[in-house]
């Protein structure tokens, strides 16, 4: 009858939500599990649902989170986040709320990043400090030196 199908149905969706949590790595779902914790925490905090009840506007929300994972506040280790990091976190919490059926808010109904997160994003990676990449000398140079005893 229905009700087995309705069984099924149930049994199926959690079969599925394990076969997609299978295809990636431990470490990688945890630290998924482990954002949508954090975003649950800081939605206690500004008090709001996690999946914005009642809110016209949740990208400031957004935005809001975004910022404490960059300056440290949602970080683990309290210190500032590199910019791809927090587009990571960003990311994996916007993934969770396909997964649930929902709408991933980064994005826009044309299927672009939000102008208002984007900008956010990119100010954050001109903010970044450039690597310090230090250029090898070429080893005749180094020998010729040597040779000459500098």
């Amino acid at each position: 009858g229905s009700s087995t199908i309705g069984n099924d149905f149930s049994s199926d969706l959690r079969a599925v939500a394990e076969t997609m949590r299978s295809s990636v790595v431990e470490s990688y779902a945890i630290k998924k599990d482990g954002h949508w914790k954090v975003w649950l925490d800081y939605c206690k905090v500004v008090q709001i649902g996690p999946h914005f009840e009642g809110i016209q506007d949740p990208i400031p929300y957004i935005q809001v989170f975004t910022h404490h994972c960059r300056d440290g506040r949602l970080a683990p280790s309290g210190k500032l986040v590199k910019p791809k990091l927090v587009a990571d976190a960003l990311r994996l919490v916007g993934q969770r709320f396909a997964v649930l059926g929902a709408a991933d808010l980064r994005f826009n109904l044309q299927g672009k990043i939000e102008f208002r997160i984007e900008k956010q994003m990119r100010g954050y990676t001109k903010m970044a400090k450039p690597m310090v990449r230090v250029k090898p000398l070429p080893i005749h140079i180094v020998l010729r030196a040597l040779e000459f005893g500098l």
